[in-house]
């Protein structure tokens, strides 16, 4: 490691980044396994759908269950994961069914095979337009005038809810919702640790105990810069940049720099200096995110520094350029 404070911060950061990464592994897995069992507490706990109904205690979110032994006659959808049947149990009682058609498959395989489903979800409020069609549907399904509903029947017998088959409580959900925040947060913190400290070994491993000497000496130098916008040294011998990676240029090993903006979707996201070397290989330095400011004034300075040391490194990009400079040596 190079003897200088700034330095060992920034190795230490990335190595902090990743650690917390795992921390946030281990919290998601918790959270997994914790919304694992409180899912099967409320299953466990769940009551008669039609209990509910009959006894007037229907609530969104509370855990009911429905032993199907009709297969699934569907009477609307959105997509693939949000359908709607109309299901119906041993005595005859029809409900509303919300279930993926994945699901719908595996009841109607399960009350083939054994006559019966038991399905297990939450009270779910319905949406007009849903109630509406499950209405029209069945009314069209009816030959007989009197087997119709009225919307005054229709409205007191499904009381405008239905089942969805494997949704889990508010709480469950809150759960999980922390779960996938937890394992995002761990990737992030993950890949970039990882890729930090990596590259930082990587910019080290070439260095001898003589040249990390050397460039401590530099950056304890008093004529040397730090522009911590972009988190570079300007030694009098050379470009140094350490944040997420570790880079010594030489400037007398320089061929090429230019400015450069990634974008996504076309909106700036990322900006850094690449600089090509004698021997081909590309650097990528000076990494700066959109919020930084004066981003340009920034790269101005640093270029005029290297101008002053190197006076043959070619500026700015173009074609020809990219021709003469931009070609990997293999």
């Amino acid at each position: 490691m190079i003897e200088n404070a700034i330095i060992k911060k920034k190795y230490q950061s990335n190595l902090i980044c990743l650690i917390v990464g795992v921390i946030l592994i281990a919290v998601t897995v918790a959270l997994a396994i914790f919304k694992g069992n409180v899912d099967k507490k409320d299953k466990e706990a769940s009551t008669p759908f039609a209990d509910a109904y009959n006894n007037e205690t229907l609530k969104a979110d509370d855990m009911v269950y429905v032993d199907l032994t009709d297969e699934l006659y569907e009477f609307g959808y959105y997509d693939d994961t949000e359908r709607y049947y109309f299901g119906f149990d041993e005595y005859d009682d029809m409900y509303i069914i919300r279930c993926s058609q994945s699901k719908e498959e595996d009841i109607a395989k399960e009350i083939k095979e054994k006559g019966t489903s038991h399905v297990v979800g939450t009270v779910t409020k319905l949406k007009k337009e849903v109630l509406d069609m499950a209405l029209e549907v069945f009314n069209e399904s009816q030959s007989y005038e009197e087997n119709k509903m009225t919307q005054e029947f229709f409205d007191g017998y499904f009381q405008g809810v239905g089942l969805w088959v494997g949704a889990s409580k508010t709480s469950a959900t809150g759960i999980a919702v922390l779960a996938v925040f937890a394992g995002l947060g761990a990737f992030i913190a993950i890949l970039a640790g990882t890729v930090g400290v990596v590259k930082f070994k990587r910019g080290l491993k070439g260095l001898t105990d003589v040249d990390k000497d050397r460039i401590a000496n530099e950056l304890s130098n008093p004529a040397t810069e730090y522009i911590k916008k972009c988190n570079i040294f300007l030694t009098p011998n050379y470009l140094v940049y350490a944040d997420s990676g570790f880079e010594a240029i030489p400037y007398e090993e320089m061929n090429w720099a230019y400015q450069f903006t990634q974008r996504y979707n076309f909106v700036p996201i990322l900006t850094n200096i690449h600089i090509w070397l004698k021997d081909g290989k590309e650097k990528q330095v000076g990494n700066m995110s959109v919020n930084v400011v004066k981003k340009d004034d920034i790269i101005k300075q640093v270029f005029e520094a290297i101008y002053r040391h190197n006076p043959n490194v070619q500026f700015g990009y173009t074609e020809e350029l990219k021709q003469q400079f931009g070609k990997k040596k293999k």
